[in-house]
């Protein structure tokens, strides 16, 4: 008879207990706790399970904000992973956003351990968070070493403060000291655990990766010993895939997935076969939907409490005219932006479409609005913003007859500020700019611009590769919940002007 065993994970979760929407209306699509339906059924229906996290646990969601900020309070991630006899989780960038001690409290609440091998303590050298790797023999006989490792990008997008006296190593030199030692030990399987993504870029939130994309990894390369590369950080859904043979797999995020991955052996010989389980659709896991439904109330009324009064009304009649005219809630946004940082220029997409009228403002509203993204800033030629922005409007389609529809992808319309563009939708994407001017002269190729994006646009991903020809100046340490919450402190009474500095028209028609 054939030995077995199944790993089950979650990546990138950031906080996400349930959906966000489930704290207005009682509906998730997305969370940990509609995951765990997913992995108590497969523990039933298995004989050998493990199941462990990836890493950006912690932050991310309006549940993980509202605990963020109250260090009386469990960390509820936390509580929910041990329920679920979590063997492990890795230490992801986004561990650090509220600060280092909320983070060691996370930790010693933690019935498991946490791994970063190449997160190491500059005095001694020593991983931060315990031991290098993790290993468990199961009922079969075999044992599987577990080694964690994160993106050293941490060491620049986490606040110096959280991470004073650490050092991020570069994971493949890294990983050939753990390697080393774990061979000392024959074990069955060696799976690294790595909360980075891969020297290929995978689209962000694609419901699938193209099966032709030339995946390329330097820990498969260097270390085809590795069975099992399981992969976060860069939110791409990829599974049943192999570099330089080593199987590998990432789960996307939010808890939209739980990544399964089945090995069996037959004598000396092992089979990997890999999924991605959708969550959509499964029950909330009642036992822990029951034990978290105090975390879930204190948030909603948290989310309820009054921060501010608005003097302007920030409503929209329609999604269209969100979408397609400027608007006081967009230059808000923007204001936020160029407030807290140096640039020139912003662009930023809808989130929500929910406006509000004049009166009491509340968190939720607030928090609601944007994402929970840093923000980078890009040194760009004037040929590559126009590029961007052409991007931007390829979001409209226009019928023959010159009716124009906004498209369903909301996140891939950017919205500007700092510049004026007119653009023709009755032109054919790529060529719809008819105007584009700076400070009111026209903006040319080589005329060297600062722009703010929100960090997950300049990737590259969702049609946006010319600002990977752009350079990184600036980068957030702080997101743009936090930054539009200290706005919203300093400015209790809002009014905002309304930035008419853009028209979109359908040949001669204002649209």
């Amino acid at each position: 008879m054939k030995d077995k065993l199944t790993l089950l994970y979650t990546t990138d979760l950031h906080g996400f207990l349930v959906a966000d929407s489930y704290l207005a209306d009682q509906k998730s699509s997305n969370g940990l706790i509609q995951a765990a339906s997913i992995i108590k059924r497969i523990r039933r229906d298995e004989k050998e399970v493990i199941y462990f996290d990836n890493g950006d646990t912690l932050s991310g969601s309006l549940v993980s904000l509202r605990y963020g900020e109250d260090m009386r309070f469990s960390n509820p991630m936390v509580n929910a992973l041990n329920d679920l006899s979590c063997a492990f989780s890795v230490v992801g960038n986004h561990e650090f956003d509220f600060g280092r001690k909320y983070l060691d409290k996370a930790v010693e609440q933690s019935d498991f351990p946490w791994l970063a091998t190449n997160l190491v303590k500059n005095r001694g050298g020593s991983p931060a968070f315990g031991p290098s790797w993790h290993l468990q023999k199961v009922a079969s006989g075999k044992s599987v070493a577990f080694i964690g490792l994160t993106t050293p990008e941490t060491a620049e997008l986490a606040h110096e403060d959280a991470i004073k006296g650490l050092s991020f190593l570069d994971p493949v030199d890294v990983l050939g000291e753990s390697l080393k030692e774990i061979k000392k030990l024959d074990v069955d399987l060696i799976v690294v655990s790595f909360h980075g993504g891969y020297d290929s870029a995978v689209p962000y939130w694609s419901q699938k990766t193209p099966e032709d994309l030339d995946l390329k990894s330097k820990i498969c390369q260097k270390y085809p010993e590795i069975d099992v590369l399981i992969t976060g950080h860069t939110h791409g859904l990829l599974s049943n895939r192999e570099i330089n043979g080593v199987h590998t797999i990432q789960a996307g995020c939010y808890g939209h997935h739980v990544g399964r991955v089945d090995i069996s052996w037959d004598g000396e010989d092992k089979s990997i076969q890999s999924e991605n389980i959708p969550v959509k659709g499964q029950r909330l896991e009642k036992n822990l939907l029951e034990s978290s439904y105090r975390v879930l109330e204190s948030t909603v009324e948290w989310l309820d409490e009054p921060i501010g009064e608005s003097l302007d009304d920030f409503s929209f009649t329609s999604s269209r005219e969100a979408l397609m005219c400027p608007s006081r809630l967009m230059s808000l946004v923007h204001m936020v932006i160029q407030d807290a940082s140096n640039c020139d220029i912003s662009a930023a997409a809808f989130w929500k479409l929910d406006g509000w009228k004049a009166g009491t403002i509340t968190r939720r509203t607030i928090l609601n609005l944007v994402p929970d993204n840093y923000l980078h800033v890009l040194s760009m030629t004037g040929k590559t913003l126009r590029k961007a922005l052409e991007q931007s409007l390829s979001f409209f389609e226009c019928d023959e007859s010159g009716e124009v529809e906004p498209g369903s992808r909301i996140y891939t319309y950017d919205i500007w500020s700092g510049i004026y563009y007119k653009a023709d939708l009755a032109n054919k994407p790529g060529r719809r700019i008819k105007e584009l001017t700076y400070l009111g002269e026209s903006v040319s190729d080589d005329q060297i611009l600062k722009v703010a994006f929100y960090h997950f646009r300049t990737n590259g991903a969702l049609g946006y590769e010319m600002l990977q020809d752009a350079k990184l100046v600036w980068q957030s340490k702080k997101t743009m919940r936090d930054y539009l919450l200290e706005f919203m402190k300093k400015n209790y009474e809002l009014s905002v002007p309304i930035e008419f500095n853009w028209k979109l028209m359908s040949g001669e028609t204002l649209l």
